[in-house]
């Protein structure tokens, strides 16, 4: 879900988002038959509070559209920074209770640190950052091979080549791929939801509570 926030949409950030997701397509769709859609959110933008973006409101505002369209899991990207706990900022926040992954690409292009711009590297490396955050939202681990998905990253250009996934992640993907989806709302009844989530996940939301975990 691509989303604008005031002030700050453009259609290089539209751009990006679609040429990311075409080749996230090739690594999920065709792998592991997942379709793959991109809208933009519809609603108010949001403004920041105290000066920075939460990724909260952005995940309170993904929880709503997750809801709405039916969808087992939802990446929202926005082109601002969002503010971490403990640190400067973040580059993305991925919720397993929820099944949804806070994306940020404003320091993913060149530009923002006195480069030329290029588009197809900023594209890459929210590429690289969607797959990393779907990993997370899986459940898998951190991998050792900077070429790999799953890359414990240190710097955005680390994600430019993390775009391998291995067999053993690709079926670990596929045998949990079932179970992560059961969050799909029947019937509308938005409370059953929250109350089956809250039962089987109270150890997640412990976690949460404890300790937030940007990467």
């Amino acid at each position: 879900m691509k989303t604008p926030v005031e002030g700050e949409s453009s259609a290089n950030f539209g751009r990006t988002v679609d040429a990311a997701v075409e080749t996230l397509k090739g690594t999920l769709s065709e792998e592991l038959g997942l379709e793959i859609t991109v809208f933009e959110f519809a609603g108010p933008h949001l403004v920041p509070t105290a000066g920075t973006y939460s990724p909260f409101d952005f995940l309170r505002l993904g929880l709503t559209e997750k809801l709405e369209r039916r969808l087992p899991f939802l990446l929202v990207v926005c082109e601002v920074d969002l503010a971490a706990p403990t640190l400067s900022y973040a580059l993305a926040f991925p919720s397993r209770l929820m099944n949804i992954g806070i994306l940020s690409t404003n320091r993913l292009s060149p530009s923002f640190w006195g480069d030329d711009p290029a588009p197809e590297k900023t594209s890459r490396r929210l590429a690289g950052l969607m797959l990393h955050s779907v990993g997370h939202l899986l459940n898998l681990e951190h991998h050792p091979e900077p070429t790999n998905a799953m890359y414990d990253f240190t710097s955005v250009e680390d994600l430019e080549r993390m775009e391998e996934v291995t067999p053993e992640q690709r079926e670990h993907m596929r045998r949990i791929l079932p179970r992560e989806a059961r969050d799909a709302v029947e019937d509308g009844n938005r409370l059953r939801f929250i109350l089956r989530q809250v039962c089987q996940d109270w150890h997640v939301i412990l976690q949460t509570v404890i300790r937030a975990n940007p990467f």
